[in-house]
């Protein structure tokens, strides 16, 4: 008995179909292993749509003027580190609750006994600084020291030292870093006020800095102008 030709075209209609669409999902698959987490690497706008999606380097014409730095704006669920020879702020503030910490003003250490929290706030800053998840350590000159509102000052300037202080929080305003690096970090960057991308567990690199940066616990965000900055070796943007 011959069998109904219709019947076979359909049913290889159906084959052809169901391997279409397995291979389409194989390749789906394949690329968001490729590239870790496909939406991560999407550069979104404003209204939600997507601009580019680009694995190594995205083009700042027309984001950021020729010539200018650029704008950024960085939400992290970690700290980034920094070790600068030379740094200048107009204000670094601490708040911290390591009273076994020692602070020296014009060598001289200060007493910090009897207090359940300290907030130390350094004015006009100028000297060696670095910091990381653990602690902070510096050595300069301040033009005033406020500990817990009490104010101390000179006619010149004072000398502050401090090593591995441990702190809860960290805000330092208006300065600059010739370097910030995050090893591994989640959260967002806002470019130029236009862009949008996505930090899932990545490496950032920002060189140039210049703005304020704040630290709290484990989150950190900063707010300024870089001469560049990269991700994991997949987003860079540079000044010309």
């Amino acid at each position: 008995m011959i069998g109904n030709p219709t019947s076979h075209r359909h049913k290889n209609k159906y084959y052809v179909l169901l391997t279409t669409i397995v291979i389409g999902a194989i390749l789906v698959i394949m690329l968001i292993n490729e590239d870790n987490n496909f939406l991560t690497n999407a550069v979104v706008g404003e209204d939600g749509s997507i601009l580019s999606v680009q694995e190594k380097e995205i083009d700042v014409e027309g984001i950021v003027p020729k010539g200018e730095r650029i704008s950024l704006k960085v939400e992290l669920d970690t700290v980034p580190k920094v070790s600068e020879g030379n740094v200048k702020a107009e204000t670094i503030e601490l708040k911290f609750r390591d009273l076994s910490a020692k602070i020296k003003v014009n060598e001289e250490e200060l007493e910090l006994q009897n207090l359940e929290e300290v907030d130390m706030l350094l004015e006009g800053f100028d000297g060696e600084l670095e910091f990381d998840y653990f602690g902070t350590s510096a050595t300069g000159e301040a033009d005033r020291l406020v500990v817990n509102g009490i104010s101390f000052s000179t006619k010149g300037t004072l000398e502050v030292s401090f090593k591995e202080l441990s702190y809860d929080s960290l805000e330092i305003v208006n300065t600059k870093f010739e370097s910030l690096n995050v090893n591994e970090g989640s959260g967002s960057l806002n470019i130029q006020d236009k862009l949008d991308y996505k930090l899932n567990d990545e490496e950032l690199l920002i060189s140039g800095f210049q703005g304020g940066l704040f630290i709290n616990g484990t989150d950190s965000s900063l707010e300024g102008e870089v001469d560049g900055f990269s991700v994991t070796g997949r987003l860079t943007m540079s000044v010309n």
